[in-house]
């Protein structure tokens, strides 16, 4: 069966425009599917070669050993001089090391140390990896919510601002961010595998219509009654159900979770790093160093224990940036990127002003900076003058009876 698969595509992209194309990333992922909700078949390297026999939705379709597979468009780009502290760890001998083992073992490395580290949840690690969308089912769900409804005119009609900083995930990248997460999740989680499928699918209708379509992106629900949401770096979600309980429609959850994959996307948590990057690449490297001083039975260096207690302070400085708020300019440019992503999903972002203005009425309780009283109203006026800019004559669904059913389970 797998040669004649072979043979059909050889055939095929002989016939048709096939290219060698060179991984310009630092991973190249490669899916079963066109989609950063697929899973993967298998990670290429910087440098890599692929052969591309086709195009579909972004990605281009390639052939690996017999299985056909998808790799985004944007891999080959090439990759633009910047400060990315993550993309410096990830060029490192010891990602390099791990990421030979696939890209889970290369996750999993990162997300645990990072966990130990913030002294997190240690059962996160594998609930984050264990947790993946059934990639046909969402696309069931994305054909029943456009099924009377074309968003191609939305994402005409809003174009997302350019960003010139990095627009994918390292492994380092979403192993830090699971360790915030990590943290996040000893709050308790909230476990309802319907209504978080739900709400992952939702987000991913935001996903694919933003500039980082190819980024996998997960959500999980706090147990907690305060009104809350939280992004990580690398692509994790929370929201509480005291936050779930004050939305009244699908287009106000996609506010809501467009808000914070703008967080992830402008990389807005990560921003205090820059200035201490070589604290960070230091400490990637320690991370091999250390396990040999152990199998040497030799006392870690005091150096090398400075190193890591600054690691562990700027870690923790990470977490309160993420769990009590973000500086203002960060949650204006968040809320007016949210809109737009929200916008191109086909979603009405001017909900997202009635619930700013619920949440005020309600004088809703949290502990983020961001959701008190004055920064709610802040928060109004912005999005009240940003949202003129946003085209949202085609961006009508708001889907309230789905959302309603849905919220049921939170009782």
């Amino acid at each position: 069966m797998k040669k004649t698969i072979f043979l059909f595509l050889l055939l095929f992209s002989i016939l048709s425009a096939d290219q060698v194309l060179t991984v310009q990333r630092n991973r190249g992922i490669m899916r079963i599917g066109p989609g950063s909700y697929f899973p993967v078949l298998k990670v290429l390297e910087y440098g890599d070669n692929f052969l591309s026999i086709g195009k579909e939705d972004g990605w281009y379709i390639t052939v690996s050993d017999g299985t056909q597979g998808y790799i985004s468009q944007k891999v080959t780009q090439e990759r633009a001089s910047q400060k990315d502290i993550f993309a410096e760890i990830a060029g490192q001998d010891v990602s390099t090391k791990v990421s030979r083992h696939g890209m889970t073992a290369g996750v999993k490395g990162f997300g645990e140390r990072f966990t130990q580290k913030l002294e997190g949840n240690p059962d996160f690690v594998d609930i984050y990896l264990k947790y993946n969308l059934d990639a046909y089912e969402f696309l069931n769900f994305k054909k029943r919510t456009y099924q009377d409804f074309n968003n191609s005119l939305c994402i005409e009609k809003n174009k997302i601002p350019a960003y010139q900083g990095s627009q994918y995930f390292t492994f380092s990248e979403i192993g830090f961010g699971i360790g915030i997460a990590s943290q996040i999740s000893s709050l308790g989680l909230y476990k309802n595998r319907m209504l978080q499928d739900y709400i992952n699918r939702v987000a991913n209708l935001l996903v694919l219509v933003s500039e980082n379509y190819d980024n996998d992106v997960k959500v999980f629900i706090l147990d907690s009654d305060l009104v809350n949401a939280y992004a990580c770096p690398g692509g994790i979600i929370f929201v509480t159900k005291g936050m779930l309980g004050m939305v009244e429609s699908e287009a106000e959850l996609a506010c809501v979770l467009a808000h914070e994959l703008a967080h992830i996307n402008r990389r807005h948590g990560l921003q205090e790093l820059e200035e201490r990057k070589e604290h960070l690449k230091s400490d990637a490297m320690f991370a091999e160093m250390e396990s040999e001083f152990e199998e040497l039975e030799i006392e870690q260096p005091q150096h090398m224990q400075k190193m890591e207690e600054e690691m562990e302070e700027l870690a923790f400085n990470i977490y309160q940036t993420v769990y009590n708020g973000r500086l203002a300019e960060y949650e204006e440019e968040a809320d007016f990127i949210g809109a737009i992503y929200a916008a191109r999903a086909g979603y009405n972002s001017s909900k997202m002003l009635k619930l700013l203005l619920r949440l005020q009425r309600n004088n809703s309780e949290s502990t983020n900076q961001h959701y008190t009283q004055e920064q709610l109203a802040q928060r109004y006026k912005w999005l009240k003058q940003n949202i003129k800019k946003i085209n949202l004559e085609s961006s009508y669904l708001e889907n309230s009876f789905r959302w309603v059913k849905m919220k049921e389970l939170l009782k």
